[in-house]
């Protein structure tokens, strides 16, 4: 890696998942860090938090940009009966078998959170005090027939300004989950802003101007050389709004140079 690169936003986003292993892709948050720096959101829910290491590294390489709190939502009991601590993942990403576990590590890296040990399932029955800003999928729920509920619940718990990241949306991992959030788009709640190698990402249609200058930024920012490598840029493919596209071919490589 090239001496120019070496306090890019790239490295410190290396050097933190070293510490503190997140298991989406390092490209893929790359992308979301712009996200959280150019929009702001102050309010982030994580549905599936596990380790708890998304929210830690994305407030620490935010530090300076906006306050946040966040509030990790995660089912302890599915952890207990799947075994989810078997021996190579819990050397890897050590997952906190209870919601005391999980907020001890949590309270060293954020100040500002809370903890919610439940399913999803359970939470869509109750609404938030506050809408949210940022909502991460990282989890299903348990009941398949919840799953129009939950995006419900997103969409009627989101402020005006609401973001929402899915992990895992690869055709082998969970495509439904980027299958059930166009639903929103279908009803003009929501619109696709971003699909990552494994992420995706929506915003309200009231934010679309602000996307297309998130986009320039995406393009300009001091870091851009990781989002052109080998002159491949950056792909804008859309079907009556555009949306940024990343994948392998254009990003991965920085991994291995």
């Amino acid at each position: 890696m090239s001496n120019r690169l070496q306090y890019t936003m790239f490295n410190q986003l290396m050097t933190s998942i070293e510490r503190l292993p997140v298991m989406s892709g390092i490209i893929d948050q790359m992308v979301e860090l712009t996200i959280l720096r150019f929009f702001k959101p102050k309010r982030i829910i994580e549905f599936g938090a596990a380790t708890g290491n998304w929210c830690i590294v994305m407030n620490a390489l935010c530090n300076g940009y906006v306050d946040q709190h966040y509030t990790l939502v995660e089912d302890f009991s599915w952890h207990t009966n799947n075994h989810i601590n078997n021996k190579n993942q819990a050397v890897i990403y050590k997952f906190p078998e209870s919601k005391t576990e999980l907020t001890q590590h949590v309270a060293k890296h954020i100040q500002s959170f809370d903890i919610i040990d439940t399913s999803v399932d359970q939470l869509i029955e109750t609404d938030l005090e506050e809408p949210v800003d940022l909502v991460r999928i990282d989890c299903d729920v348990n009941d398949e027939s919840n799953w129009d509920k939950t995006v419900n619940w997103i969409d009627r718990n989101g402020s005006d300004r609401l973001i929402i990241l899915s992990d895992d949306i690869k055709s082998t991992v969970a495509p439904h989950r980027m299958l059930i959030m166009q639903q929103l788009v279908a009803q003009g709640k929501m619109n696709l802003m971003w699909i990552g190698e494994d992420t995706a990402a929506w915003c309200r249609p009231t934010m679309l101007y602000e996307s297309h200058r998130w986009f320039t930024y995406v393009y300009s920012f001091k870091e851009a050389e990781l989002m052109n490598i080998y002159e491949i840029p950056l792909k804008l493919h859309g079907y009556k709004q555009d949306y940024i596209h990343t994948n392998r071919s254009n990003l991965y490589e920085i991994l291995i140079t």
